[in-house]
């Protein structure tokens, strides 16, 4: 009996974890989001039982997009800009948008884009479709011959008459060819490129410290709830995966600067 209520109330303690539809990326996040270039699947260093810690980024109509493996996605006018910000989470077939600072109304409906994809299936595509982008054939089924710049024909030059022995001056001997003297150089070793890729804080948009807390834990591997900015039971449990019971005495701010040293170590 003793052993039996002791399993339901590990049972009861765990969290439960939320089940995240497969968007237009793939299970692996290595599908383009249609329209994107620049596209990077990224991992966390750090592997964690409770979140996948995957998700993919690229530049989408000027646009930085990153699809996270949470259901959430984050647009921005670059990896390194947070003037404004477009966040979409969807649970359960329904999707909510929050915008930080004054978007754009072309960032706002990329930010439908986003949401099309985290849906699944083929939205995404249904609604790239829908759009008109100047690129569909005419109404006859007809398509345009492409049209190319002719440059003017020159004119041919009328032949010369071979030089005769007594028409021969100094002037029209060709001189004798110089000979070339080539220098032989040692091959210069490449330089190898430096990592540059931004790590932690550097990493993320900015925000107030509770959603650049919960970002932060999505770098890490953990799963710290909605990212909603505001820090609860999840976002603790997240915590204390990664840096154990020392986690409870941490304020926001200092967790913030622990997950910052850890992600960029």
């Amino acid at each position: 009996m003793k052993k039996t209520l002791t399993l339901s109330l590990i049972a009861c303690a765990l969290p439960a974890l939320p089940a995240f539809a497969q968007t237009c990326v793939g299970a692996g996040f290595d599908i383009p989001l249609p329209g994107a270039t620049a596209v990077e699947t990224r991992h966390v260093d750090i592997p964690s039982p409770t979140y996948p810690g995957i998700w993919q980024e690229g530049t989408v109509r000027n646009f930085f997009y990153r699809i996270y493996a949470n259901g959430e996605a984050a647009l921005s006018p670059s990896a390194s800009s947070s003037d404004w910000e477009i966040t979409v989470l969807c649970d359960a077939g329904t999707c909510q948008k929050s915008v930080t600072g004054t978007a754009p109304q072309a960032a706002l409906d990329t930010a439908d884009l986003l949401e099309a994809c985290l849906l699944g299936g083929d939205a995404a595509q249904q609604l790239l479709a829908s759009e008109p982008d100047g690129t569909a054939p005419p109404p006859d089924g007809t398509v345009p011959a492409l049209v190319q710049d002719i440059p003017p024909e020159s004119p041919t030059p009328a032949p010369q008459a071979p030089l005769s022995i007594d028409t021969i001056t100094p002037d029209t001997v060709a001189p004798e060819p110089t000979a070339q003297i080539t220098e032989e150089t040692a091959p210069v070793a490449p330089v190898p490129a430096e990592d540059t890729a931004p790590c932690g804080l550097a990493a993320i948009p900015e925000g107030a410290p509770g959603i650049t807390l919960q970002r932060l834990l999505v770098e890490a591997g953990e799963n710290p709830g909605p990212l909603d900015g505001i820090p609860g039971r999840r976002t603790r449990t997240a915590l204390q995966n990664l840096f154990g019971a020392q986690s409870a005495d941490m304020d926001t701010a200092e967790a913030i600067t622990a997950l910052d040293n850890l992600l960029c170590q």
